[in-house]
This record gives structure tokens, sequence and C-alpha cells, in this order.
């Protein structure tokens, strides 16, 4: 018998938004916002924004609370959760994001506004890598949720994404001229 321990799991929606309202605003607020430079290698990442004066943000704040603590009670966690801070990201033409995880945060997620298929998908790293690096590499028949070192997944416009702040991901390069659009979050 097959007994799984140790599963690292995500939330996986999509949601229905209106893109383009959405992008209106988002647009105001990186219009004014210089920026900073955290995880991403070149792009354009917002300084924390204000969920609660932008009204397309704050109902989309709503559905992250809302996922976020069914996802939370799906892992038995204390589903009370409360939205730490939130920020935009726009990768242009070859901009990803390093390696990184999100600490001080219980579940960090990233909501997709605008992308395609070759805009840059987002992989997690399975926090087992090492030893299926060095014990099970060469002996690998199928790549699966026990023999995978990591986990890739193409997103789509209004896809939410929810996981473990501990989880490591890094977003790969946008290899099209159209900028890739989400915003990022984390979660007590």
């Amino acid at each position: 018998m097959l007994q799984n321990i140790f599963i690292t799991s995500i939330w996986n929606v999509s949601l229905n938004f209106n893109l383009d309202n959405l992008k209106k605003e988002i647009n105001k607020i990186t219009n004014t916002d210089k920026g900073r430079i955290i995880s991403n290698q070149g792009g354009y990442q917002s300084n924390d924004i204000n969920m609660k004066t932008n009204t397309h943000i704050n109902f989309l704040s709503k559905a992250i609370i809302d996922n976020a603590n069914y996802f939370k009670k799906q892992l038995d966690l204390e589903d009370k959760s409360i939205l730490q801070n939130m920020w935009i990201n726009k990768n242009y033409f070859k901009d990803y994001n390093t390696l990184h995880n999100h600490p001080n945060s219980c579940i960090s997620g990233v909501y997709y506004v605008q992308c395609s298929k070759e805009s840059g998908a987002i992989t997690f790293e399975n926090p087992n890598a090492d030893g299926i690096g060095y014990a099970w590499e060469n002996k690998i028949i199928k790549y699966n949720n026990n023999t995978s070192s990591s986990w890739t997944i193409t997103p789509t416009p209004n896809q939410l994404l929810l996981f473990p702040a501990f989880l490591k991901h890094f977003v790969k390069p946008n290899l099209t001229k159209e900028e890739r659009i989400s915003i990022s979050f984390n979660l007590l």
C-alpha cells in the first residue's frame, strides 16, 4: 500500500473578474509607483499596494481571502486569513523572477491578469528536490507527484494560485513581446 507522507499542496482555481477594468486600475498604480527589485530580474514590481482604495483590487482581495480560507481548511490550518500585502508584477520580454519563498507568512499566491503560453510559467521546487536528485534521478521512469524535483504550471488569465509561503518557486522568462501581468500577495 502506497502511503503518502509530507504532502505539499497548492490551490489552483479560475476566477471570473473583468480583467479590462483591473488592468486600468493596475496601470494607474504602476504609472505613479517607481517600484522595487526583490526577486524580479528586469520587469517591474510595485511597492505594496493599498487594497482598500482600489475598487477592483478590493474585490480581488475578498476573493483571495475566501479561497485562502477554504484552502487552509483543506490543510487543517486555522482558516481566518488576513491579507498582509499585495503587489503588482509586470514582466516584459526575457524578464523573469529568481528562486525565492515568502518568509513570515502562512500562505502566498499569485493571480494572473495577463499572460500567454510563453510569457513565463511558474515553477515550484519540491522541498525534497535534493534527495530526489541525489538518489533517484537516473532511476525515474515517469515524472509524477512522487518523483518530480519541480512542478511547472503555465498560467492563464484569471487563474489564482495559492501555496504554502515556504514553498520555493521561480518564474521562467517571458518569451513574448506582450507584458505578463500578475498580482502577488501574502496571507497570515
